[in-house]
């Protein structure tokens, strides 16, 4: 797991860029973010695998989105209350990815 940048398109909208891989020993990678409010938006793109997911969870567990599919997959959730927040990427047993996330912190 890797934090490729993270950057700044405004006084406190961000922008993170991970980069990783799944195998049959890690089928599940977490990448942490604090949210502060409002909306979080997130891109996965992979290769060499039909399907990923990425959902959204608050720190205790519970899913707050979830998105899936083929290609690129778009994951958009709005009125998020403050605090920390995990994208899981998953749902491949073999796969490099890109996970780029824009939210507010």
């Amino acid at each position: 797991m890797t934090l490729l940048s993270r950057t700044s398109t405004g006084p406190s909208q961000r922008t993170a860029i991970f980069t990783g891989s799944l195998n049959k020993n890690q089928s599940n990678r977490d990448f942490p973010l604090i949210v502060a409010v409002w909306e979080l938006s997130a891109e996965l793109e992979f290769k060499r695998v039909p399907s990923m997911t990425v959902p959204l969870l608050r720190a205790d567990g519970t899913v707050m989105a979830s998105s899936g599919g083929t290609g690129v997959v778009q994951l958009r959730t709005g009125c998020l209350s403050g605090g920390p927040y995990v994208l899981r990427v998953g749902g491949a047993t073999s796969s490099s990815f890109l996970l780029t996330a824009r939210y507010w912190e």
